[in-house]
Formats: structure tokens, C-alpha cells, sequence
């Protein structure tokens, strides 16, 4: 739950006073916290709410895992809203 949080308070730290701003962010199914577009997704409304009120607008793709990882490495995506920290993912990720 910490990496969570702390991935959370960094984005939204980095665009706080971000105007217009769309992030395309990539997760996989992991009910309750993500999930397809029809069922609840915590960490996906709590991301979109909250960068919302920034003034950004968040686009969430669901994805298989391992396509959502490369993406965001390849900079398809801009980041994920629930994604866990490891060594490998510093390497090209912001936590």
C-alpha cells in the first residue's frame, strides 16, 4: 500500500498547478482497485478525481499487465494509477 501512496503523492505533487493537461495512464485488472470501465475501480476513480481537480484529465486503458509495463516504459503511456514499485521499474518510472 505504501509504494501506492507514495507513487500518488509524487504525480500529483508534479502536476499540481498543471493546467489542460491530458495523462494517458495504462493498468490491468486487479479488483477492486482496477478494473474494466463498467465495475468499480478505487484506484482509478481516486487517480481520476484527484488529478481532476488539478485540471488534468486522466484516460485509463485497461491492458494486460506486461503491454501496460512495456507502454509506459516505451512511453506509450504516462504512468499507471496502481502500480507497484521494484527495482526494474525505477529505472524508468518516478515514485
Amino acid at each position: 500500500m505504501k509504494p501506492l501512496l507514495l507513487f500518488f503523492f509524487i504525480s500529483f505533487s508534479m502536476i499540481a498547478f498543471a493546467q489542460d493537461i491530458k495523462l494517458k495512464l495504462a493498468s490491468d485488472v486487479w479488483p477492486p482497485f482496477t478494473n474494466t470501465p463498467e465495475n468499480k475501480a478505487f484506484a482509478i476513480d481516486l487517480v481520476r478525481e484527484s488529478l481532476r481537480r488539478t485540471g488534468t484529465e486522466v484516460v485509463n486503458e485497461i491492458v494486460d499487465f506486461t503491454n501496460a509495463i512495456h507502454g509506459i516504459e516505451q512511453g506509450v503511456y504516462h504512468g499507471s494509477s496502481a502500480v507497484w514499485k521494484d527495482n526494474e521499474r525505477e529505472k524508468y518510472m518516478a515514485f
